[in-house]
């Protein structure tokens, strides 16, 4: 009976332990991953950016393709981010005349902000990211004489398979409207957006 009674006595306390770290194990994959191959949805985004300018649509020329990639490793807190730029040009049948690659262009930011934690250049600060809520946001700031800063979201669709990436810049509030400091005047929208493709077809 005592061994029974002190194995009752213990139970609840070992249900809470695993409740615990269920409940802390439910927190960490509650991130996403925001790893893989992405496409520019050129149509989509267009779309986007002529309902947010009051646009109208220009159909796409023919005899010309832009396709940009985004190539995401996200072990966190590293972010790393490659983007590739690929020009094509068509003649009137429709037959590849020349195809131009660019250059990746490599970003790499942590959301634990270790950007903001050690900058080498005072008057060019480095970006860094941070997690808000289940979106990436990166903060890069400008030089000091600029006074601007941009502030881009990463965010995913709740199936993974759509990346949208939002970016709104801003400019230091001017000595003639008080003196508080803070960043208004947004100077520059955009909004991207991304569909996941398998490694395969990168």
């Amino acid at each position: 009976m005592d061994k029974k009674f002190q194995l009752l006595s213990i139970l609840p306390i070992v249900l809470l332990c695993a409740v615990t770290v269920a409940a802390q194990s439910s927190g960490r994959k509650a991130k996403p991953d925001f790893s893989g191959v992405w496409v520019l949805d050129e149509a989509k985004s267009k779309e986007l950016e002529n309902k947010l300018f009051k646009k109208k649509p220009i159909a796409p020329d023919a005899s010309r393709k832009t396709t940009t990639t985004l190539v995401i490793e996200h072990s966190d807190p590293e972010f790393r981010m490659s983007q590739t730029v690929t020009n094509e040009r068509f003649d009137e049948q429709g037959n590849l005349i020349d195809k131009v690659e660019g250059q990746p262009a490599v970003s790499v930011f942590y959301t634990d902000k270790r950007g903001s934690k050690d900058q080498k250049d005072k008057d060019s600060p480095e970006p860094f990211a941070k997690w808000d809520g289940k979106n990436i946001l990166v903060n890069t700031p400008v030089s000091k004489e600029k006074r601007q800063k941009s502030i881009t979201t990463f965010s995913l669709s709740k199936d993974g398979t759509v990346l949208t990436v939002s970016t709104v810049s801003f400019v230091e509030k001017p000595s003639s409207f008080g003196s508080a400091s803070g960043y208004v005047f947004p100077i520059l929208i955009r909004k991207q957006i991304y569909k996941k493709v398998s490694w395969a077809d990168k």
